[in-house]
C-alpha cells in the first residue's frame, strides 16, 4: 500500500450536512485528511474548515463535478484512499475508482436504502476486488451513530477481511448488520 506524507485521504460527498457531516468528522478525527464535497458551498466550506480538510464545490448528482472533485483531490492531497457517499452513490463511485486504482487500494462505502445502488455497490465489489479495492453497501438508518461507527470500520484495516458485504445500521440496537451483497 502506497503511504502518502499526510496520511489517508478520505472524499466525503453531501458532506455539509447530516450523516455526510458526521462522517466527515468522525474521519477526521479519526485522522484521516477529508475532501468535504458538498453543493451548499457555505455548509461545505464550514464543516471543511472544523476538520482542517479541503472543501471542494460539487453537486454529486452531477459527473463532470464529481470527476473534478476526485481528479482535485487527488493532484491536492496525492492520492485517494476511501470515498464515502451518502449523496448520489453511482456517479461518486465510477469517478473514484480510476482514482483508487492507481494506488491498487481502497475502500468505497456507498450509504444508501436505494436498490439499484446497492446493486452497483455489488456489482463493483466483484469487479475490483481483486485489484485490491473494497466496495461496501451501507444502509444507514435514523441515527447517525451506527452508520458513522460502521464507516470508520469499514474504513480501517479491520475490514479488510471481508468479503462484498451489504451492512444495515440497526438503529433499534444500535448494532451493524452485515449480509451479503
Amino acid at each position: 500500500m502506497v503511504r502518502r506524507p499526510g496520511g489517508r485521504v478520505a472524499v466525503v460527498t453531501g458532506a455539509g450536512s447530516g450523516l455526510g457531516r458526521a462522517v466527515a468528522e468522525r474521519l477526521a478525527a479519526d485522522g484521516l485528511r477529508v475532501v468535504c464535497a458538498e453543493a451548499d458551498e457555505p455548509a461545505g466550506r464550514a464543516v471543511a474548515r472544523s476538520v482542517g480538510g479541503l472543501f471542494v464545490h460539487t453537486d454529486p448528482r452531477d459527473a463532470d463535478m464529481v470527476e473534478a472533485l476526485y481528479d482535485e483531490a487527488y493532484e491536492t492531497c496525492g492520492g485517494v484512499d476511501l470515498a464515502v457517499h451518502p449523496v448520489a452513490p453511482g456517479p461518486a463511485s465510477r469517478a473514484a475508482l480510476p482514482y483508487l486504482r492507481r494506488h491498487g487500494h481502497g475502500v468505497i462505502v456507498n450509504l444508501t436504502a436505494d436498490p439499484a445502488d446497492r446493486e452497483l455497490s455489488a456489482e463493483l465489489a466483484r469487479s475490483y476486488g481483486r485489484e485490491g479495492i473494497r466496495v461496501y453497501g451501507l444502509r444507514p438508518g435514523a441515527a447517525l451513530e451506527p452508520a458513522v461507527a460502521a464507516v470508520a470500520f469499514l474504513a480501517g484495516p479491520g475490514s479488510a477481511f471481508l468479503a462484498p458485504t451489504e451492512f444495515v445500521a440497526d438503529d433499534a440496537s444500535g448494532k451493524i448488520i452485515a449480509g451479503p451483497l
